[in-house]
């Protein structure tokens, strides 16, 4: 099965494309899509069935040097996969397929990888002591996205698009992120498979096949397929599953759920819906946008469902939820639908019924694509304006996330879909539309809307009873003032 899974994410990776504006921006410094002259043909399109997506490593030997990672602890992020050095096998398909890509790594480039691991807050700590020690301690850094823009206003990143090295055309690199956060022509962090945390955090939909079965509903892979698969439809099952089992009239864990979600999620609402509160414009320059209508209607749809305990769209941090985790009741087979990351996956090794995966919904069917939430946690690389050779460390970088392609993330898929009736095509079909449709929240990185970005969540929440339009107009001219310094400090 491994074998047919690494060919099956090698197609996956090719297929990747870019949900909307096909082209790069024009103020782009150098264009990422396009073949590098020092290593032809690495960025064109690789031949079908090609070892690592057509990567070839470069003729290089760095002579046992010690190549640093500086990246979040794996216990921390508990819910998925976060190792990135491992020292020997241990019978664990992920382990293994880490240790197998290192080694492949260290013999040929002639390197010996070393690993820092701290928490969220102590990656960013650490990398602030190192850069003002102006030490080369870190080759590749692994920062939560979150953390991200404050280094770059301070000139603590380098410029990615500045070394040709990291081949960033090449399709092993998330695009969507490189044309999500490169602003004014420069780009300072990008997505890679290369830490499996990055798909760990991404959002999506989880559903109990034993009570489609018994409650005789649509197929909801049936439904994804044909476009179907929108809020509207979500909501309607949700509704007609949800049941007060114990007849004592208030909604408990006692009862049948129509759906859990975790209470982290109306954070990412706007993006979800492939909507935002800020527009780059094609020479990289970002700019604040009032709500939408199409936003306010949604916002009004769900708003009617979500502070409710009816049985639907209860969140998962409710108090009467205490003791049974993050994810509800949905492991014990008492909710239709349960929202979460990706990563969630790994709590279900003990749950008795079938389950599949959706992504998260459209708003409707009209949305030209399913889009996804990589959280405020999902970690994307950067180098260190430190790093004594950043040509090196992008080679390593490099290599890093090529062959993470036919080895830990083959692996990976291998072991979430190994999780009951999850290890369908339907699921692979899935996790094809998470990778391929990641939104990132380049104001929220940069901390412009950290003001917006919790509005639509509030409203949602019955937190606020003002309008989406009140509550922007509030926040809108310290939002432009946060932008104005941050394109000051990336100009100087």
């Amino acid at each position: 099965m491994l074998v047919a899974l690494c060919s099956l994410a090698a197609l996956l990776f090719a297929a990747c494309r870019w949900q909307g504006n096909d082209e790069i921006n024009p103020g782009q410094k150098n264009d990422p899509l396009a073949t590098s002259g020092d290593s032809p043909g690495e960025d064109a399109p690789p031949a079908e069935n090609t070892p690592y997506m057509g990567y070839e490593f470069p003729d290089a030997d760095y002579g046992g040097y010690e190549a640093m990672i500086l990246h979040p602890d794996p216990g921390v992020i508990v819910w998925t996969y976060t190792e990135m050095v491992v020292e020997v096998e241990n019978g664990d398909v992920v382990n293994d397929a880490i240790y197998r890509r290192n080694i492949l790594i260290e013999e040929t480039l002639g390197v010996k990888f070393k690993e820092t691991r701290a928490d969220m807050e102590g990656v960013a700590s650490i990398l602030n002591r190192a850069i003002a020690a102006d030490a080369d301690d870190y080759d590749i850094v692994f920062l939560s996205a979150d953390k991200t823009g404050a280094f770059v206003t301070q000139g603590k990143l380098l410029d990615l698009y500045d070394i040709p090295e990291l081949s960033l055309g090449s399709p092993w690199w998330d695009q969507n992120s490189q044309r999500s956060l490169a602003l004014a022509g420069k780009l300072h962090m990008v997505a890679t498979p290369a830490h499996l945390a990055f798909f760990g955090q991404l959002w999506c939909t989880y559903f109990n096949k034993r009570l489609i079965r018994e409650l005789e509903f649509e197929n909801p892979y049936a439904l994804l397929a044909e476009n179907r698969w929108t809020y509207g439809k979500f909501f309607e099952m949700a509704k007609a599953a949800a049941m007060d089992l114990d007849g004592d009239g208030a909604w408990g864990i006692n009862d049948r759920w129509g759906a859990y979600i975790n209470a982290n999620l109306p954070n990412g609402f706007l993006h979800i819906i492939n909507e935002s509160t800020i527009h780059v414009d094609a020479a990289g320059i970002p700019n604040l946008k009032s709500p939408s209508e199409r936003l306010i209607g949604a916002i009004e749809m769900i708003k009617q469902y979500y502070p409710k305990n009816d049985g639907i769209y209860a969140p998962s941090d409710h108090a009467m939820f205490q003791g049974l985790g993050n994810r509800g009741d949905f492991p014990n087979g008492n909710a239709l639908f349960f929202m979460d990351n990706l990563g969630t996956i790994n709590g279900f090794r003990n749950m008795e019924d079938d389950f599949g995966i959706l992504p998260v919904p459209k708003l409707d069917e009209s949305q030209e694509s399913y889009c996804t939430w990589p959280g405020s946690w999902g970690p994307l690389l950067v180098m260190p304006a430190t790093a004594g050779d950043p040509r090196r460390s992008a080679t390593i970088a490099n290599a890093l996330s090529a062959i993470t392609t036919d080895t830990t993330l083959p692996a990976y898929y291998e072991t979430n879909l190994q999780r009951k009736a999850a290890r369908d095509e339907d699921s692979l079909a899935t996790l094809e539309i998470l990778r391929d449709s990641v939104n990132y929240d380049i104001g929220l990185i940069y901390g412009w809307t950290h003001l917006l970005s919790g509005y639509a969540a509030n409203i949602l929440k019955g937190a606020g009873s003002e309008s989406p339009a009140a509550v922007y107009e509030k926040m809108e001219g310290a939002a432009r003032a946060a932008i104005e310094r941050t394109m000051d400090e990336l100009n100087k």
